[in-house]
């Protein structure tokens, strides 16, 4: 029996230490935590596991932790940079990475990972690689980055005779990166994106593009990936998914309404910039722009939050979405895309004088945005600086919860565009007439042939359509496409009665593009006929429309004035010449 109980104990023992070198080679990480592992001299690197640690490229002398990263960034790419691929393989031309692996702990970093200076042992500058960095834990496994201003990861390339690009297609998991510098001055970048390079023939090349960073964290950055000007090739592809953002934007420690250096954290200039996608990421207390367009590029979020202040900082310099770029830049229309967003059940908190989408383009590419099943309900800002429209936008809130306070302000710049257009569905909470009472945009937008002054169109359900200008608004009769603008003709009985003395002139403001006018005659007890002219005025410009429309009393009937233009003002007159002074009739715009 005791022999039969140590061949048990024997054969458990065994069972541990096979399992013990099974997770110490395969699953545990080969050194120390926190640095603390013995330093090796230059050249002297095992790179025989199945990943790389920091640990392993510590040298004495080391002021911290920057080099031993470069080194083994360095290593990463030369493993496998000697893989002889099928010409036709799409490895081509990225090269694929070891694996690297960041055990727990705080890593100082000073300056760049990862630049275009970077080289390997064998003298092989590091280019168009594909990392895979892992941490034990976004709380656990801590990148402090101590620079000033400095970038983290950067892929710009400064020789215009070298066309590559240095790493894309590249993950990051389960790391947290803390931003605030060395001096706590939080003007740090985490990642620089560039694709301006061109090659003999004048035509950019590619651009990191397929990066992926899954369950990160982000603190203290001023900016987190910013694309450089001039970019114009393959910066798409962007994921964040189940990452925390946050506290971004320097405050006062003395004093924290006041904002030192506000952030701007994701800036677009590509026009194939897209498909930026941010699943489940919360993105909090921030002080600046989250998102901030200088040219196309697309953003969906799904799920998650987004927290937004401002302190003292003014309005124009902090929003969740900043559309502010020109036409003629490469980023509108010429350049194929035009800058869309679409959120998914985000929840958005706007705080003081900051902004949940501001538009400053003065593009005829202009942005789209949709917001659907969102929460705008933790929102405390005035009424005035939610919707700020300097330009022209397509945004529509669908199935959006909060709407009760949003109002919209903005000075609509003159530029040949379409019409800002703001679309409410299915939000239970929106008050119309808030909207309407609150809502103040200045300025003249010129669209085509037609001078639009202080307009921004408001479609909500298969209610309302109508312009901000005079703070009215129109009921619709038949869903969208048309509605329909009494004119006041002092009237009574169903029908308008007025006094004809000569010449009566009566004014109405459509501020839409009108399809006819109709006017409604019920037999009356009246012989002769009256003549009605209309007329466009814009300011001193008066311009008759259509020809002359004699109207007669002998019988019951309908006159329609068909018009399809845009009109600001409209005047209808009357010439009546015989003795009778007075008649009833119902006049109507019906615009789109």
């Amino acid at each position: 029996m005791k022999q039969r109980i140590f061949v048990t104990s024997l054969a458990t023992v065994t069972a541990c230490i096979v399992l013990g070198f099974f997770f110490s080679r395969f699953v545990l990480p080969v050194s120390a935590e926190n640095g603390t592992t013995e330093t090796k001299s230059a050249g002297n690197y095992d790179i025989s596991s199945d990943y790389l640690t920091p640990q392993q490229f510590k040298q004495e002398g080391d002021k911290d932790d920057t080099e031993s990263f470069r080194r083994m960034f360095a290593a990463a790419y030369a493993a496998y940079n000697d893989i002889d691929y099928p010409e036709n393989s799409p490895a081509v031309p990225w090269r694929r990475c070891k694996p690297i692996y960041i055990p727990s702990g705080k890593y100082r970093i000073s300056g760049s990972i990862v630049d275009e200076d970077l080289t390997t042992d064998g003298g092989h500058k590091v280019r168009n690689a594909m990392f895979e960095v892992f941490g034990a834990g976004r709380e656990s496994t801590i990148i402090q980055f101590i620079g000033n201003g400095e970038t983290l990861f950067n892929d710009h390339i400064t020789s215009s005779s070298d066309t590559s690009v240095i790493f894309a297609f590249s993950t990051f998991r389960d790391i947290g990166f803390d931003g605030k510098g060395a001096d706590e001055s939080q003007k740090n970048t985490f990642m620089y994106l560039a694709s301006s390079n061109k090659n003999s023939n004048g035509v950019s090349t590619n651009g990191a593009q397929r990066l992926q960073f899954l369950s990160c964290g982000f603190s203290h950055f001023k900016k987190i990936l910013e694309c450089a000007e001039g970019a114009s090739q393959m910066l798409s592809e962007i994921t964040f998914s189940y990452c925390r953002i946050n506290d971004c934007g320097k405050r006062d420690p003395n004093n924290t309404s006041h904002v030192l250096e506000p952030c701007d954290l994701f800036t677009l200039t590509c026009p194939q910039g897209v498909n930026w996608r941010f699943d489940y990421t919360d993105i909090e207390s921030i002080y600046g722009n989250v998102f901030h367009f200088k040219g196309a590029g697309s953003v969906m979020l799904n799920g998650g939050s987004v927290v937004v202040k401002s302190g003292d900082l003014k309005a124009e310099t902090v929003s969740a979405f900043n559309f502010d770029y020109a036409d003629g830049s490469g980023h509108g229309s010429d350049s194929g895309n035009a800058p869309q967003v679409f959120c998914n059940g985000t929840r958005f908190e706007i705080w003081e004088n900051a902004s949940l989408l501001k538009v400053k383009n003065n593009c005829k590419s202009f942005p789209a945005v949709t917001f659907r099943s969102c929460n705008l309900n933790a929102t405390t800002v005035s009424d005035d600086n939610l919707l700020v429209i300097n330009g022209g936008v397509d945004a529509l809130f669908e199935d959006c919860f909060g709407c009760s306070t949003i109002a919209i302000s903005g000075q609509v710049p003159t530029s040949p565009m379409v019409l800002p257009t703001i679309t409410f569905r299915d939000c239970s909470d929106l008050n119309v007439d808030n909207l309407v009472a609150k809502s103040s945009v200045k300025g003249t937008l010129e669209t085509g042939n037609y001078n639009n002054t202080n307009n921004v169109r408001i479609i909500v359900d298969d209610s309302y359509d109508f312009y901000l200008y005079n703070q009215g608004y129109v009921h619709t009769v038949t869903k969208l496409n048309e509605c329909r603008q009494q004119v006041n003709l002092s009237g009574k009985d169903g029908y308008d009665l007025f006094n004809l003395e000569n010449d009566k002139t009566f004014e109405a403001k459509p501020y839409g593009f009108v399809k006819y006018v109709e006017v409604t005659v019920p037999k009356q007890n009246i012989s002769g006929e009256a003549t009605l002219r209309l007329y466009e005025t814009a300011g001193e410009t008066r311009k008759q429309i259509g020809e002359d429309i004699k109207i007669m009393f002998d019988s019951s009937r309908t006159h329609m004035i068909v018009i399809n233009d845009y009109i600001e003002n409209l005047e209808a007159v009357f010439t009546w010449p015989y003795s009778k002074k007075g008649a009833s009739m119902n006049m109507t715009i019906v615009k789109y």
